[in-house]
């Protein structure tokens, strides 16, 4: 867990965003999903693999609102898929350059 990582999500503004397709995601719904992915990251936000079924269970979101959300992440440059996991989830590092706040 990344405390630092947290308070830096917390700290920014989010916009909504759009993923390639021109899906919308909610501001709030980005924020509350990098909250929950910096959980499982570092402070430089690498790291970061738990399943979706443990994001919506952190969430309370839907699986289809996870998978949405980190399609327009990843369209915004706000997480990159880094691979695979060990445990053969999806492994992503958060870009901490894309806060205004750089950690």
């Amino acid at each position: 867990m990344s405390v630092n990582l947290m308070s830096a999500i917390f700290e920014t503004t989010f916009f909504d965003l759009q993923d390639e397709k021109g899906n919308s995601t909610k501001a709030s719904t980005a924020k509350l999903v990098l909250l929950a992915m910096a959980d499982h990251a570092n402070d430089e936000g690498e790291g970061s693999y738990p399943s979706i079924e443990r994001l919506c269970k952190k969430t309370a979101l839907s699986e289809q609102t996870i998978r949405n959300t980190f399609d327009a992440l990843r369209h915004n440059g706000i997480i990159f898929l880094e691979g695979r996991s060990k445990y053969g989830t999806n492994n992503h590092t958060i870009n901490t350059k894309s806060f205004p706040k750089a950690i």
